[in-house]
C-alpha cells in the first residue's frame, strides 16, 4: 500500500519504477487536469493501448480509441469524480469499478492516494487497482452456500447448536430455542451463560459431556433432563462431536438435540408398572381386574397363587371358565355377579364369606368388588380384592367378650362410685343440716324464755301504764295548777309527750316479740332434720320460712340495690313430704339465685365506677309462682340474672360440680336436692336457663289425691 499523502518534488514513479513495472496490479498517476502521469504495462494492457498512446491524456480522450464506450462511459466519470475529490480533500479514496475487458465486465478495488508537494499541494493523484472479480464471485458463492446451509439448519426438525469449551451457546438454530422454550436463537443465546446451571437439572451432565468428548470425540444418545426458560423440565438425547482447527486444536463442540419425553414418559409408565405390580405383589390381599367381559386383565402373585396359575401374568386373557378347579355352578355365580356391578355401576365392599375347612375350623373372608370407570366415567371393568380376615374376626370375638365384661364391670364401678358419691354428699350434708338443727334448736330455746319472758310481763306493763297514765290525766283534771315545782318537773319531762309515746313504745316491743317468736318458729320448722315419716305440710309455709331466713340477703347494700321479691301463689293442697329436707332444698335455690344476682350486680357497680356512663341494668328480681296440676304442685323459682351455658347446666345435678370460686360453694347444694325431690319424694326437679336470660329451677311433687286444698297448722 502507498502512503496515502507523499510529500515529493516530482513524481515518485522514477523511485518504484522498477516495482510498478512489474507488479500484477494496474498502476497508474493522474495530474491536477486529470492527465495520465504514469501507468505500468499492466494497466496500458488492461485499456488495450501502449503506454505513449495514454500518457499525457485524459480518460475520455482515450475514449475515441474503443468502439463501445456505454460501459467505459460510466467507469471514465466514476473515476474522473473520484480524482477531482481526493484533489479536493487531499484524503485518500478505495472505490470498487466495474471495468470492461475483453467481453466480460471485472471488478477492481482501486486506491486513490494524494502526492502532495512540500507546502501541502496535491500535485498527483496515485492509483493502485486489485482485480476482486473472482474473490467477489466466490464470497458470493459462500454466501449462497451459507444461506442453504443457514435455510437447512433453520427448518431442521431437530435442534441444531455450537457450545463454546467454557459452556456458553455460539449458534442455535430456531428448533433448539424451541425445545428449551425461547422464543429466538438469539433470545436463547442471550438468556443462557451458563449450559451446565442453566440448562442442565443435574449439573454434573456437562462435566460428564465433556469428559465422553474428551475421550471419545463424539456422543450418541446422551440422555439429560434439561430445564426450559419457564422452569419445567423435559428429557433431551444429544448427538455430537468435537470441531478442531487443522492443527487438532479444540474449537468448540456441535450437535443436534431431539426431545424424547415421549419415550421418557413410557420408560416410566413400563418402570411404574413393574413398581405397580410388585406394590401388588406384596400386599395381603388377594388382588385381581378384569375387563367388561369379566376376562381377566391382571392380578397380583396371591391371587394367582390362589386360584393355581402361579404367575400373575399367566392370568391375562383368560376368564374364570379356564382357571384350575373351576366349576359351571361356581364360573356362572362369579358371570353373574361381574355383570350385575358393571351394569348397575354400585361397588359392593366387606361382604364376608365363610367356609369350614378340613380340621373343623372356619376360614373368613372379605370380598370387595368395585367398578373401574375410564377418564368419561364410563365402567370398563371391575376390580376385586379378596382378604383372609379369619385372625382378625376371631380377635374381634374375643374382644366382644372383653369389651362386654369390661364395659360390665365399668358400669358396676361407676355405680358404686354414683352410690358412693350420693352418700358422702348425704352425710355431709346430714351432718352440717344436723348440726344447723342442734345449733337452731338450742338458740330458738335460749332466746324462747327471755322472749316468753318478755311478750308474757308486755301485757302487764301495758295495763300499768294505761292506769298510771289515767291516774294523771285526773290529777291534771282536778289540779290544773300545780306547784311550782311539779309544773317545773313537767316542763323538764315533757310529760305530754311522754304521755302520748309511751303507748307506742309498748306496742312497738309488742310487735317486735312477735317478730322474735315468728323467727324463732321458722328457724324450728327449717330445720327439721331429725324427721323420719312423712307428714302433712304447707309448702307456702316452708317458703315463707326460708325467705324469712334469707330476708337480709335481699336489702339494698352499698354496692346494689335491694332484691325485688314476687309472690304468685296458687292454692295447694297438703303435701305429704319431708318438709325440713323440702326446705333445704328451697334454701340452695334461692341461695344460688341471690348469688347469681349479687355477683351480676356487683360486676355492674365495678363497671360503673370505672365508666363514666353505663346502662341501667334491670331491676334483680325473684319470682315464685306455685300452680296445682292434677296430679302435682309445681314450684318455679326464677331470676333474671346472668343465667348459664349449656355445658354448665347440664353439669348442675353431679355432686361435687361447683362454678363458685373455691371456699364458696361445696358443689352439694343442688345434687343434694335433687336427691330429695326425686329419690325421696318422687318428684322431678329441673332447671331451664340460657346466657343472658336469667334461670328457672322447676320443682314437681306428687300430691296425694285424698288430700285437700287448705293451709294445715304450721308445726
Amino acid at each position: 500500500m502507498i502512503n496515502p499523502s507523499l510529500q515529493v518534488e516530482a513524481s515518485p514513479i522514477p523511485h518504484f519504477r522498477l516495482f510498478f513495472e512489474h507488479s500484477a496490479d494496474p498502476v497508474a498517476a493522474y495530474n491536477p487536469t486529470l492527465q495520465y502521469t504514469y501507468i505500468n504495462p499492466i494497466g496500458a494492457g488492461l485499456l488495450g493501448l501502449s503506454a505513449n498512446d495514454i500518457l499525457g491524456k485524459t480518460h475520455r480522450e482515450l475514449l475515441e480509441h474503443y468502439e463501445d464506450t456505454s460501459l467505459l462511459r460510466y467507469a471514465v466519470s466514476q473515476i474522473e469524480v473520484t480524482v477531482q475529490k481526493v484533489l479536493a480533500t487531499a484524503a485518500s479514496e478505495v472505490v470498487i469499478h466495474e471495468i470492461p475487458i475483453h467481453g466480460s465486465v471485472h471488478l477492481y478495488e482501486t486506491t486513490y492516494t494524494p502526492i502532495l508537494s512540500t507546502t501541502g499541494e496535491v500535485i498527483q493523484v496515485f492509483t493502485l487497482g486489485r482485480d476482486i472479480t473472482r474473490h467477489i464471485v466466490e464470497k458470493q458463492d459462500l454466501q449462497r452456500g451459507e444461506e442453504k446451509y443457514r435455510n437447512i439448519v433453520d427448518n431442521a426438525v431437530e435442534g441444531i447448536y455450537q457450545t463454546s469449551i467454557a459452556g456458553g451457546f455460539l449458534m442455535a438454530n430456531p428448533m433448539m430455542a424451541l425445545i428449551l422454550g425461547y422464543r429466538s436463537p438469539a433470545e436463547l443465546l442471550l438468556g443462557v451463560q451458563s449450559i451446565s446451571t442453566q440448562v442442565y437439572v443435574d449439573p454434573n451432565r456437562r462435566s460428564e459431556f465433556v469428559r465422553l468428548m474428551e475421550e471419545q470425540g463424539i456422543v450418541r444418545g446422551f440422555q439429560s433432563e434439561v430445564y426450559r426458560q419457564d422452569g419445567n423440565t423435559i428429557w433431551i438425547s444429544e448427538n455430537a462431536h468435537v470441531v478442531s482447527d487443522d492443527n487438532g486444536r479444540l474449537l468448540y463442540y456441535e450437535g443436534t438435540v431431539e426431545e424424547i419425553m415421549v419415550y421418557k414418559r413410557a420408560e416410566k409408565v413400563r418402570e411404574s408398572v413393574e413398581l405397580l405390580q410388585i406394590i401388588l405383589n406384596n400386599i395381603p390381599q388377594q388382588i385381581f381386574w378384569k375387563d367388561q367381559n369379566s376376562v381377566y386383565l391382571g392380578c397380583n402373585k396371591l391371587f394367582a397363587e390362589a386360584v393355581g396359575v402361579g404367575n400373575p401374568a399367566a392370568i391375562v386373557g383368560k376368564t374364570d371358565n379356564e382357571l384350575p378347579g373351576a366349576t359351571l355352578e361356581a364360573v356362572e355365580a362369579t358371570r353373574l355377579h361381574d355383570r350385575h356391578i358393571i351394569e348397575s355401576d354400585r361397588a359392593e365392599l366387606r361382604l364376608l364369606k365363610t367356609e369350614d375347612l378340613e380340621d373343623g375350623s372356619q376360614l373368613w373372608t372379605e370380598h370387595n368388588r368395585i367398578p373401574i370407570h375410564d377418564l368419561t366415567g364410563t365402567v370398563i371393568g371391575i376390580l376385586g380384592t379378596i382378604e383372609d380376615i379369619t385372625e382378625r374376626k376371631v380377635a374381634e370375638e374375643t374382644l366382644q367378650r372383653s369389651e362386654a365384661q369390661l364395659r360390665e364391670q365399668a358400669h358396676q364401678l361407676e355405680e358404686s362410685l354414683h352410690k358412693l358419691q350420693q352418700t358422702q354428699a348425704q352425710l355431709v350434708q346430714t351432718e352440717k343440716i344436723s348440726g344447723l338443727g342442734q345449733m337452731v334448736a338450742g338458740v330458738a330455746h335460749e332466746v324462747n324464755n327471755p322472749v316468753s319472758f318478755i311478750y308474757g310481763n308486755l301485757s302487764h306493763a301495758t295495763g300499768y301504764t294505761d292506769d298510771l297514765i289515767a291516774l294523771i290525766r285526773l290529777y291534771q283534771k282536778h289540779y290544773p295548777t300545780p306547784v311550782e315545782e311539779i309544773q317545773t318537773e313537767i316542763e323538764d319531762i315533757e310529760l305530754d309527750y311522754l304521755l302520748e309515746d309511751l303507748p307506742k313504745l309498748l306496742t312497738s316491743m309488742k310487735v317486735g316479740a312477735d317478730r322474735v317468736r315468728e323467727i324463732m318458729l321458722s328457724l324450728r320448722n327449717f330445720s327439721r332434720v331429725d324427721e323420719t315419716q312423712k307428714k302433712l305440710a304447707d309448702l307456702h309455709a316452708g317458703l315463707d320460712s326460708t325467705l324469712l331466713i334469707l330476708q337480709h340477703r335481699l336489702k339494698a347494700t352499698d354496692k346494689r340495690p335491694s332484691i325485688q321479691l314476687i309472690k304468685e301463689y296458687d292454692q295447694l293442697p297438703f303435701v305429704t313430704c319431708y318438709a325440713g329436707q323440702l326446705n333445704q332444698v328451697f334454701m340452695n335455690i334461692l341461695s344460688n339465685a341471690i348469688d347469681a344476682l349479687e355477683e351480676a350486680l356487683v360486676n355492674v357497680h365495678s363497671q360503673r365506677t370505672s365508666i363514666t356512663v353505663i346502662e341501667q341494668p334491670e331491676a334483680p328480681t325473684i319470682v315464685i309462682r306455685t300452680k296445682q296440676v292434677p296430679d302435682r304442685a309445681i314450684i318455679r323459682i326464677m331470676d333474671n340474672g346472668p343465667g348459664m351455658p349449656e355445658d354448665v347446666r347440664q353439669q348442675l345435678f353431679q355432686p361435687f360440680f361447683t362454678t363458685k370460686p373455691v371456699g364458696k360453694g361445696t358443689g352439694l347444694g343442688l345434687s343434694i336436692s335433687h336427691q330429695i325431690v326425686v329419690e325421696r319424694h318422687g318428684g322431678t326437679i329441673t332447671c331451664h336457663s340460657e346466657p343472658g336470660q336469667g334461670t328457672e329451677f322447676c320443682i314437681e311433687i306428687p300430691l296425694d289425691p285424698d288430700i285437700p286444698i287448705g293451709t294445715p297448722d304450721r308445726i
